[in-house]
């Protein structure tokens, strides 16, 4: 069986059980649930090893801002071109000074144009008209792509001439760097992965919460984590699984299409249950486990291995004499 598509499932579907699925759902939303089982089921090496290389922003200081009171809005000519700012969902603007207004962190909703963003909350009516407002978009987030969906992060790298580490650290302890009074890093990154609700509604967005902020544009983060499920664009997209598990998951569309269609003889969830408990399941797990085996070094295995103290702690290799 070759590449398979949502079209090729619906008409595989239509056959098993006699005609056109009568749920609600759309078909294409049956192939998504059955598709996020089927990641979420099993710790899948094929799934394993997806490099996402992500830009840092750089942190965008103003000066002679403008507010307006009744739309939110605070304006400066140019300041927000495509090539000097893109929103992530939860960004801040710090307001550190200006006639009138109240010095603190607000909310930024939209990008009304190069000129101007809205902010969800008034920096103070008294600075209605002002034009010398002044504070900085940090850009300590990073918003990763469309249609990304992780379920872990397996390696991380940040790198440029200067920013070479990357460590994890916890939402407590990325406030705790952002409030520290000293000098910012220039060796490494903190970070964390969270997810943010998204101002105009809908599901929420994923993102990376960074420190420090980034002193340019030059760092790169990369990431390789374990995929989750990639929807389909539309019906005849290929979908992102490989050619042997097609069989395995065309059984879960199945499952999802009939315990819709017919719950008195099993749930969704019982039959998708069935079909793990299933020996082909159990056969398509088999090979995936040998799709990338631990085999260590190949040459003189443990002997090559003395003078790399990869370790955490670096004790010493007894010399190995030769079996006489």
């Amino acid at each position: 069986m070759g590449a398979l598509t949502v079209r090729m499932l619906s008409g595989i579907a239509k056959y098993d059980i006699g005609g056109k699925p009568g749920s609600p759902l759309e078909f294409r939303e049956m192939v998504n649930e059955a598709g996020e089982y089927l990641v979420s089921c099993y710790p899948w090496k094929w799934l394993e090893g997806r490099p996402l290389p992500i830009r840092t922003r750089p942190r965008l200081d103003l000066t002679g801002c403008t507010w307006t009171e009744v739309t939110k809005t605070l304006t400066k000519v140019g300041a927000f071109t495509a090539a000097l700012y893109t929103l992530v969902p939860g960004d801040t603007f710090r307001c550190t000074g200006g006639t009138g207004a109240s010095i603190g962190s607000y909310t930024v909703a939209s990008v009304t144009d190069d000129d101007s963003v809205v902010l969800e909350t008034s920096i103070g009516s008294a600075a209605d008209g002002l034009t010398d407002i002044e504070g900085r978009f940090p850009n300590d987030q990073v918003l990763l792509p469309a249609g990304f969906d992780v379920q872990s992060i397996l390696a991380i790298q940040a790198r440029d001439l200067s920013v070479s580490t990357f460590n994890w650290t916890t939402a407590q302890g990325m406030l705790d760097l952002r409030s520290w009074p000293g000098l910012r890093s220039t060796v490494s990154f903190w970070g964390f992965m969270n997810y943010h609700r998204s101002v105009t509604g809908g599901a929420p967005v994923q993102r990376m919460e960074l420190w420090p902020e980034s002193s340019t544009n030059d760092e790169i983060v990369t990431l390789i984590y374990r995929g989750g499920w990639l929807e389909p664009t539309d019906d005849n997209s290929e979908l992102s699984i490989p050619n042997h598990v097609n069989g395995i998951f065309t059984s879960m569309v199945k499952a999802v299409v009939n315990g819709y269609e017919d719950p008195s003889q099993g749930s969704v969830e019982e039959r998708l249950s069935a079909v793990t408990r299933s020996d082909r399941f159990h056969y398509v797990t088999a090979r995936d486990a040998e799709f990338q085996a631990d085999l260590g070094a190949m040459e003189n295995g443990w002997i090559d291995t003395q003078g790399n103290k990869i370790g955490r702690y670096d004790t010493e290799t007894p010399t190995v004499q030769p079996a006489s």
